[in-house]
């Protein structure tokens, strides 16, 4: 009976080391989206995740603070809300055509997500009035340090149906993004139903 009470701790214990060493983001996750923070990254503020030039993870950013799932989700649904509240004001100011911005919305790593068109440049002014549209959102939300990453983004290409994703690229996760703003700027008029 003892035995089983021992060999029954260990297992518990090494189950909870399991499933606590990965957090409550995936290093897959990390490491999928690392070329966004690293290669293809403009400029980042707040608790960002930090990663080395061989796309390790030197830092998990806001994520590094949440220890269960519920937490994690709970933090989602604060960017989601900060999302709603200004994709239109960036939509109407800053998306392409008008402006660089061709992917609005927030990743897997806890941050808000600005895609940069490739093409485009993105002048600092641009960017800083772009953060202080979200930062000031977030602080009507409680948030003081609104993790917020901009980086560049290859143009979708669109061939009448699901997006054609270029997974090189970092492309992909901007997918989900994409499918939310194109209604958006469909209904204001900044494209028609054709893209």
């Amino acid at each position: 009976m003892k035995t089983r009470i021992v060999i029954s701790g260990a297992l518990c214990l090494l189950f909870l080391a399991v499933s606590v060493s990965g957090g409550v983001v995936s290093d897959n996750t990390y490491a999928v989206l690392a070329p966004c923070y690293s290669d293809y990254l403009i400029r980042s503020y707040g608790p960002v995740p930090v990663f080395g030039n061989d796309h390790t993870v030197i830092s998990r950013g806001v994520m590094s603070g949440f220890t269960r799932s519920i937490e994690r989700d709970a933090w989602y649904e604060k960017l989601d809300r900060i999302y709603e509240s200004t994709k239109i004001p960036v939509a109407e100011q800053y998306m392409y055509p008008r402006g660089p911005v061709i992917a609005y919305g927030y990743d897997a790593l806890g941050s808000v997500a600005v895609g940069i068109y490739e093409n485009e440049t993105a002048d600092a002014e641009t960017i800083e009035g772009i953060y202080s549209l979200i930062a000031a959102e977030a602080k009507k939300q409680g948030i003081e340090d609104v993790p917020v990453l901009f980086d560049t983004e290859p143009m979708p290409r669109l061939a009448g149906g699901p997006v054609s994703i270029d997974r090189s690229s970092g492309m992909f996760r901007q997918a989900a993004l994409l499918a939310r703003v194109l209604p958006v700027l469909r209904q204001r008029g900044v494209i028609g139903t054709a893209v």
